[in-house]
């Protein structure tokens, strides 16, 4: 009987150990609730529901699971749905800053095919090429030291 005892005390020791291990407590919960909520916060204010809705609702969704199950003691259920909803929320943050990178390039791409058709014109008639070095310029002497504009130099100018 007493080896019974001493059996039943030691497994009964082992079994609340263990289910302590697997136990969260509040304090992570909390903390994995606000890490989600800001995270969620954040990619609405990027425009998150413009580049990756899906990510967002899931963020969203998860995260009104996890307050559901705080708010009925399931520590456990609300801490794992709270970290689904952070890492959905950061997807989708991720996504909404590469959408709005691209968005930045192509416009800035657009700029660029402006800027080459507005200049073509320019480069056409004064025989001039973007990709060739400019003519040297030279200064007379006597300009030298004042504000006197640099003159092209000319192949007379170069021949002895």
């Amino acid at each position: 009987m007493r080896k019974w005892i001493q059996w039943t005390r030691g497994l009964g020791a082992i079994l609340i150990i263990l289910s302590g291990c697997g136990s969260i407590d509040t304090r992570s919960t909390v903390e994995q609730l606000t890490n989600a909520r800001v995270a969620v916060e954040t990619a609405e204010k990027m425009g998150a529901e413009n580049h990756a809705p899906d990510d967002l609702r899931h963020a969203q969704d998860a995260l009104a699971i996890a307050k559901d199950a705080y708010a009925n003691q399931a520590f456990e259920r609300a801490f794992e749905f709270a970290k689904k909803a952070t890492i959905y929320a950061r997807v989708a943050q991720a996504r909404t800053e590469q959408g709005q990178a691209e968005k930045k390039v192509n416009e800035l791409k657009e700029q660029l095919e402006k800027v080459k058709r507005d200049t073509e014109g320019y480069v056409q008639s004064d025989n001039v090429s973007l990709t060739e070095p400019a003519a040297q310029a030279t200064v007379a002497p006597e300009q030298v030291g004042s504000q006197a504009t640099a003159v092209p130099a000319t192949q007379e100018d170069t021949q002895p």
